[in-house]
């Protein structure tokens, strides 16, 4: 019985969330497969190699993690905890939508800022997820809502940070912030006005980072257009399914 309930409880989340557990599995095979297998050199964003018609690039990048463990655990719990959150409240459709629109278009801004660089990880389309998200009001279960908010707040307030100042002063600012907005969207139960923080915060990092030619801050704007521009679609055209923890 109770292996026939686990079952059971594991179907109804893959059901659920579907997208999130495909990609994340998809993206952790590739980065187990990158230490026994050359895959950054096929996969891996190559300006050249594009402009040589490789296009694929600028969508295989997601699946190679070229720092390491540090990228692809950072990343992971990104894709995770927002990107459910994200599948929780707006449904698979959106999810694909907002991740494949970040990761092309700040894919693209990367290759034209810095011709030179070679690059890889799942960050554009975590960073696709902030920003959809962070206009989405995800409050329930209290836990998950907090998490998903203080992982926005870091992910983009630690990179403004970072180009600006370097790491200790990324470290810093994103920790600082994060702990205020968190606090801030807990004790004023996800008021309106402690949310709306939040999307400031990530609005005005995202700006930071596009001044800076910084991609990541082209994928969470580009994430969170696609979330308004959804909003113009008549109700229920855009949406696989609802879910009772949104709000």
């Amino acid at each position: 019985m109770v292996e026939m309930a686990q079952a059971t409880g594991g179907t109804a989340v893959l059901r659920r969330y579907p997208v999130t557990i495909v990609v994340t599995a998809a993206v952790t095979l590739g980065f187990a497969l990158q230490w026994f297998l050359p895959l950054a050199d096929v996969l891996q964003r190559d300006p050249q190699a594009i402009g040589e018609g490789q296009w694929w690039r600028v969508l295989t990048s997601v699946f190679v993690q070229g720092s390491g463990w540090g990228q692809y655990i950072f990343n992971t719990l990104g894709m995770v905890v927002v990107g459910a959150a994200v599948e929780r409240t707006r449904g698979s459709m959106q999810w694909l939508a907002a991740a494949l629109v970040a990761q092309l278009g700040a894919s693209i801004a990367a290759v034209v800022w810095a011709p030179a660089v070679h690059d890889s990880g799942s960050s554009l389309v975590v960073g696709g997820l902030v920003g959809m998200l962070t206009v989405t009001r995800f409050v329930h279960p209290t836990p998950w809502a907090a998490t998903a908010a203080g992982y926005r707040v870091f992910f983009l307030s630690y990179l403004a940070a970072l180009a600006l100042g370097g790491p200790v002063v990324g470290a810093v600012t994103g920790s600082v912030l994060t702990g205020i907005a968190v606090a801030a969207v807990i004790r004023s139960r996800f008021a309106t006005w402690a949310l709306t923080g939040v999307l400031a915060v990530v609005v005005a990092a995202s700006v930071v980072l596009v001044v800076a030619h910084d991609q990541h801050g082209v994928a969470a704007l580009l994430g969170l257009v696609v979330a308004l521009v959804v909003r113009l679609i008549p109700r229920g055209a855009g949406r696989t399914r609802s879910r009772p923890g949104s709000a």
